[in-house]
């Protein structure tokens, strides 16, 4: 009896419709973010590449207050610094 008290209460519920109305000429609030930006290292991003220049222009541009250049997978190589100097191999 309990369960059958619920379905049909949950039913009735769903049947409830409700009416939105938006005022988008009225000021409710003003945010006040901060804008961020994370850069993930990749290889287009590399020194030399065609998309490097253009990709941290735009993100100058941005005038983020935080930017953060993440030094992480997927690309190991790019990330971890090497414990021994490189060779000429």
């Amino acid at each position: 009896m309990l369960s059958a008290g619920l379905a049909s209460s949950t039913l009735a519920s769903a049947q409830q419709t409700s009416t939105l109305t938006i005022h988008w000429d009225t000021i409710t609030a003003v945010s006040r973010s901060t804008p961020t930006l994370q850069v993930v290292v990749n290889p287009p991003l590399r020194r030399g590449e065609p998309l490097s220049m253009a990709s941290y222009k735009v993100v100058k541009e941005l005038g983020a207050d935080y930017v953060r250049y993440m030094h992480w997978l997927p690309y190991p190589k790019l990330a971890v610094a090497e414990l021994e100097p490189p060779t000429p191999q």
